[in-house]
């Protein structure tokens, strides 16, 4: 039985935004932004409260590897929030891509993407939107913290 089909939508959803807040406190310190960030994505979430997932728990997340690549990227995004990309974040982040199925190496193509410095980085993002079907109101607050205004 694949792990992901015993986990609701909404339970990935939020286990997803467990994972997001590791990422935030990996240098032992939720900063402003990133607090601010993760508050943009899910309000209800109290992120001094909230315990974190490790890497291992997100895990059944490699059966999907889009998915995964999609966490991953956030996670990117949630660890240069502060402007800082620290050891420590950059530690768990490749704890997950190890979790998830990825290579490690994959983090400096995502950094490149999430500051926009890679080959023409919202190419991907805008093929992915342009079929996504918005029916979560999370996913339309995610969307919406992570497209830059014009």
């Amino acid at each position: 039985m694949n792990p992901a089909s015993s986990v609701s939508q909404n339970q990935v959803h939020a286990q997803w935004l467990q994972g997001l807040l590791a990422i935030a406190w990996a240098d032992g310190s939720l900063q402003a932004q990133e607090e601010h960030l993760l508050q943009n994505l899910i309000p209800e979430l109290d992120a001094q409260a909230t315990k974190p997932l490790t890497p291992p728990d997100l895990a059944y997340l490699a059966a999907d590897p889009t998915q995964a690549r999609y966490f991953l990227r956030t996670a990117v995004a949630v660890a240069l929030a502060d402007g800082i990309y620290s050891p420590k974040e950059e530690e768990v982040l490749r704890q997950f891509c190890i979790a998830l199925g990825e290579d490690p190496a994959l983090l400096k193509q995502l950094r490149r993407e999430v500051t926009g410095l890679g080959p023409n980085p919202l190419q991907r993002a805008k093929n992915w939107l342009d079929h996504v079907d918005v029916r979560q109101d999370r996913l339309a607050r995610l969307l919406c913290s992570l497209i830059p205004g014009q």
